[in-house]
């Protein structure tokens, strides 16, 4: 099969059928970026986004407090889609990103 599937349930890698602005969709990859300090978490996701296709989603973890405010600028200017930030346990942030074209 090529990833179409018209069962609803059926979960596709690349996040095809969910609306493009829905923090639900199924990210394509997952990046555990804790430990690392600024600016080498948003450079990570960078260099993760840049080997993805245009629409895919990504999911990142960081426990960097900077993070919180570096995310959704380097979204604006990088021309990406911040679909959800949200705070987690234990000081940690989770980022899910939609690649802009």
């Amino acid at each position: 099969m090529t990833g179409q599937s018209p069962d609803p349930s059926a979960k596709a890698s690349s996040g095809a059928g969910t609306p493009a602005d829905t923090p639900a969709a199924t990210p394509d990859q997952r990046l555990d970026l804790s430990g690392l300090k600024c600016p080498l978490p948003v450079l990570r996701a960078n260099k993760a986004l840049r080997g993805l296709a245009t629409g895919a989603v990504i999911e990142v973890t960081a426990d960097d407090p900077a993070s919180a405010k570096d995310f959704p600028v380097y979204c604006d200017t990088a021309g990406h889609k911040l679909l959800a930030a949200e705070s987690a346990e234990n000081g940690r942030f989770v980022f899910r990103i939609r690649k802009g074209g």
